[in-house]
This record gives C-alpha cells, structure tokens and sequence, in this order.
C-alpha cells in the first residue's frame, strides 16, 4: 500500500485512564513563538469557516489491563517501568523533545532500532540490549513512539487517541451514495469529513501508578494509525493542534500529515528554509531518506482532513497525589490543552488571505500573494534574504527522486523473504488498492508507486518553474552558467546514471538497476505482494526473468496483466472501488485507469519540452 497507511487495529489496548471530555473550539489564529506556548493566548483574525458537527458521544468503557501479556514486553518489563514525577510539559520539555528528534534525524541511521541505540540517542544506556528487544514503528506510530519514549525517560504524561470513528456524512453526500455516483468510503483512514477519537488513554497508568514502556509500545503501534490524524483541527478532537508557519513553531518534532496515508516527522529546519523530514516505513523496521518536504511526498487536502503539519498538545495532570515511597504522582486526571489555550494554534497554513476568486492564498512580504503552500513554507522558515539557486534546488529534487526508489528496496524484498510472494494471489483485491489488511496492508506499494510514477512529471514541472524564474530574472533566483537548460539536462543525467538500486531475484542473485532504467519500467512495476520480485521491479527481459516462478503460473500473470491500467495511474484516488475477483478484474480494467502509461524518459521530455 503507500508507504504507511496501515488499517487500524485494535487488538489490545492500554490500562488507562480516559479523558473526560471532547469539545470544539472556532478560532483561528496567527503564531506566537515557541516559548509563548504557556502565555495567554492573543486574538487574531478568523481566516476558516467553524465545523458545526453535534458535540461527539464518545464511548468510556474501562479499558482492559494488558500489561504483562506480551512475552517479549514481560521480558524487558524490569527496563520499561515508567512513573509520572511531572505534571505537564514545560518549554523546557517541549524544547528538548526538539533536541533528541533532531539528533535522531541527524544521526543517519536506517532503521528504528539502530536509531534508538545510536549515540544520538541520550537515554539508551538505560534500555534492555538488542538481544532481549528490537525498537519498531511504522510511520504513522514513529512520532508517537517517539513522543511517548521521550515522555517514558522524563517522568512525563502522555495521551493518545486509542479509538477513532469518522464523523457523519452531509445529507449531500448520502444522496450521491444513494443515487450510484459515489462509493461509500467505510475505511476511517480515508472518511470524507475527518474522524475524531471515541476514547483517549494517559499514560503512565495513574491507578496503579505505573506502566510498562514496552507494553504500551505495542499498544500504541496498534491503535494509532494514520486515522488518527485525519481530524479536523478547527476543533479539539485530535491529540494534536496546527501551528502557525513559522520558525519554531513549525519544530523538530512537529508530525507531517499526508491525508492519502502517510506520516512523517520533522528534525531539522535549514537556513534556506527547508523543512526536513523522515519517517518509518510500513515494514515498522526501516526509516527513510531524510528530505524536504514538499507536496512531491506528502500531498494536502481540505481542512476537515486534518493539518498537514500538527504538534502534539501539552498534556495537564490534575488532582494527582505525591506518593514519597515511589517518588511519583498517583491518582490523577488528565487534560489536553485546547486551542484556545496553546498560543500557536493557527490554521493559516490554509491560508491567511483571499484570492479575487474567493480561494485561499498565503500574504507575503512586500504585498505579494501566492497561491503556492510551499513557496509560503519556504519564505517563512528562510533566514535572511530569500536567494535560491536554481541548479542546486533541481539536484535536490533528484536526489530525492533517487531515494525515494532507494526506499522501495526493503519494501518488495521482505515480501519475498517471508514467502509472501509465494503464496497464491489473492482471490479479491482490497476495496481500495491503496487500503487492504494482511499482508496486503504490510507488503505491497500502490501509493508510493504512483508518486514514483509521477516522478518525472515532477521534476519536469520543477525545472520548468526554475527556468521560468531566471527567463523574468526573479532576483531571488541565481544562476551561474550560460545555459541552464543545458545544464539542468546535464544534474538530471548525472543522476540517472549515478543512482542505482540493487534487489534480490528469487533465486537470491543481485540484480542492479540505475534509475533511468527504474523510471523506464514504472508502469511494469507490480504493487502486488504477491507477484515474484522480479515483476515487482519490472522485470521484462527473459534473462532477468529466468529466476521467476510466476511466468509459469497463468493465473499470477493474468493477475498481473489485468493490474496494468492501474499501473498506469497517476493519482492515489482511495474513492476508487478495486475490491474485484481476477475475472471482474479482466472485465473492468478498463475503466480503472489509462489504457497507456506516460512517458517516463526524463531526459527527452526535458528536452522537448521546456
């Protein structure tokens, strides 16, 4: 599926105590700075309409003490006991939260665990050894996971949303559904007016006084998914509040939110404004490239859908007891803070002004108004004057292009090692392709394929919008050379040639692929776990096909050949229904995308086209 929106489970949860209350808040407003988190909180003018949706009823039943029941948590419980000795979170807490994402993020590592055991890491000298537990996350649980492993080290609380349920459907969207033009979307994942939690949990556990890290590790990973972002941040249903586009608000630490289905985390912000982010991918062992964001990784949708960048709410313990045997507080409530009480709520990452037709648009210095989030990103985290060089912005854009395939990697292969591409092809697809459960929701692509698919559109349109800005001699644009055509052709070669994936055929062979090839073979790529590795990589050569068992079952390949037209698509539409048998499939398949893919050769189209 894409890179991480997996379906919600909820299979255990935490001994916890739940939040008392849910309501909504209207106001909007601009940022104040990182260390007014706690001051009063100042006016500002309204730039969204306010959600009117009935106050939820979310249901408050006991949840069911687990601790102990995982054998590996019980294993490393001696490690994992975790104690509230503060009360709420401070700017200092808030600060230093900042510092260890942004020593994680720098450090380089590739995978959760040796994440967590790098020296990057402060607090890893008092976590059980790799022999007795291996760190893990997938994207939407990495920036819990790591919330909640830095509130575990510091005595601090931690809430989270252990249940979500979409919030009702306009009567106008009943009757598209009635009338045939548009299918019900039962995956809260993707519910069309956002979701909010049907029961919240603190931690530690202030009845007993205690909880055990590593078993509430596994209850967070289950019950935490990229619905529980998907809320609107106009109220307070969600965990998390949306800051205002600026410096230190927008912070390591800060959650990027994809509403297609996937999570990030940012650890660093540059100089030149670039906010960069990583995240963990849906195998819940590899972290990705580090990059910036941009619209290319993370695409945005309506308010309702949730804030496309959300920091946690601190979280307030009231009425709690001291208790001097165990030197922690017991017995006490908890609070999130609302809107109207964090000084940087602010939903102008929606826009902060009007455009002549009435659409949102972002103000800028001088006067100026864009259209373009991230042109309003970049400006506000830039520091100094605003000077972008055009041929090293084009290379990082490669550079991304090439990582992003780079991730791909252990993706395909572990579906291989774990015999998944073995088995038989399921009978039915998932309802969405980009949805699913099973091995489904762990091993296949479809929604990082189709923004790989869209790669060479990208980096085309990019180019374009930099060659636009020299042709007006934009000073905030700079180019060195006599030809920048040619030179842009020249960063995207170097790169096609130089980046290269290497996998392993089911035979255990290296297989290397540079990516002017891999962009080549886009539309051949499988997404489906259960095609061999070599279909999955596109593999059309006999040679390179040799070590695949599915060329010789007709029913995998005629699994793969009905995919085609959705192969071939360039928009993750979770609306879509695929939910078909192979012979529904062959019969429909028309319908579900282009009959032909784009073309894919970057270098041509550069040429010809800008």
């Amino acid at each position: 599926m894409n890179a991480c929106s997996k379906k919600p489970s909820f299979s255990s949860f935490a001994a916890a105590m739940i939040l008392s209350s849910l309501c909504f808040v209207g106001e909007s407003a601009e940022a104040q700075g990182f260390f007014d988190i706690f001051r009063p909180r100042r006016s500002a003018p309204r730039y969204q309409p306010q959600p009117s949706y009935p106050p939820p009823q979310p249901t408050y039943a006991p949840i069911a003490e687990t601790y102990g029941s995982d054998n590996e948590a019980a294993r490393v419980a001696a490690y994992g006991t975790w104690r509230l000795t503060k009360l709420a979170w401070t700017s200092e807490d808030e600060i230093g939260f900042s510092q260890f994402v942004t020593a994680i993020g720098r450090s380089g590592c590739t995978t959760v665990d040796t994440c967590m055991r790098s020296p990057a890491n402060p607090f890893r000298e008092s976590d059980p050894p790799q022999n007795l537990y291996k760190f893990w996350s997938d994207c939407a649980d990495w920036p819990y996971f790591l919330r909640s492993y830095y509130a575990w080290k510091n005595g601090l609380p931690f809430v989270f949303s252990s249940g979500m349920v979409a919030l009702p459907l306009s009567e106008e969207q009943k009757r598209t559904i009635q009338d045939g033009t548009a299918t019900e979307q039962t995956d809260v994942r993707y519910s069309w007016n956002g979701n909010r939690p049907s029961r919240r949990t603190l931690l530690p556990n202030m009845k007993s006084g205690a909880s055990n890290f590593f078993a509430t590790h596994s209850t967070i990973q289950n019950a935490v998914h990229t619905a529980t972002l998907r809320v609107d941040p106009r109220t307070n249903f969600s965990d998390m509040y949306t800051p205002g586009v600026r410096r230190g608000s927008i912070r390591p630490g800060t959650t990027v939110y994809d509403p297609s289905g996937h999570v990030g985390i940012v650890y660093d912000v540059t100089s030149d404004g670039q906010v960069m982010v990583f995240d963990a991918l849906i195998d819940r062992k590899s972290i990705s490239p580090r990059r910036p964001y941009s619209i290319d990784f993370y695409k945005r949708s309506k308010i309702e859908h949730g804030g496309w960048f959300q920091n946690f709410r601190p979280v307030v313990v009231d009425n709690a007891q001291y208790d001097y045997r165990t030197g922690s507080y017991v017995n006490g409530t908890a609070r999130l803070l609302t809107n109207e009480e964090i000084p940087e709520f602010s939903t102008e990452m929606f826009g902060n002004t009007l455009m002549n037709d009435g659409k949102s648009a972002y103000a800028l210095p001088g006067g100026k108004v864009t259209s373009s989030f991230q042109e309003f990103l970049r400006r506000r985290m830039f520091q100094g004057t605003y000077k972008i060089d055009v041929i090293s912005e084009f290379k990082i854009r490669m550079k991304a292009i090439c990582d992003d395939f780079g991730s791909r990697v252990s993706l395909v292969q572990d579906g291989t090692i774990k015999g998944i591409a073995a088995k038989p092809h399921a009978e039915v697809l998932p309802n969405t392709i980009y949805g699913g459960s099973g091995d489904w929701d762990l091993y296949s692509t479809p929604g990082g394929d189709v923004r790989r698919r869209n790669s060479v559109n990208l980096a085309l349109n990019y180019a374009k919008e930099l060659k636009a800005q020299i042709d007006r001699r934009n000073p905030e644009f700079s180019y060195q050379g006599q030809d920048l055509k040619g030179d842009i052709i020249k960063a995207a070669g170097e790169t096609l040639k130089a980046c290269a994936i290497t996998y392993r055929n089911s035979n255990g062979a290296a297989v290397k692929v540079n990516l002017e090839e891999l962009l080549k073979r886009m539309p051949l790529m499988s997404f489906s776990p259960y095609h061999c590795v070599e279909l999955r990589w596109g593999a059309s050569s006999r040679e390179e096909l040799a070590s695949c068992n599915d060329t010789r079952d007709e029913n995998k390949m005629r699994w793969y050949r009905a995919q085609q037209t959705l192969r071939n698509q360039m928009a993750r539409d979770t609306n879509i229904f695929t939910g078909f048998s192979l012979e529904e499939l062959e019969r429909k398949s028309a319908n579900l995308g282009p009959a032909n893919p784009e073309n894919n050769n970057l270098i041509q189209r550069l040429r010809n086209e800008m």
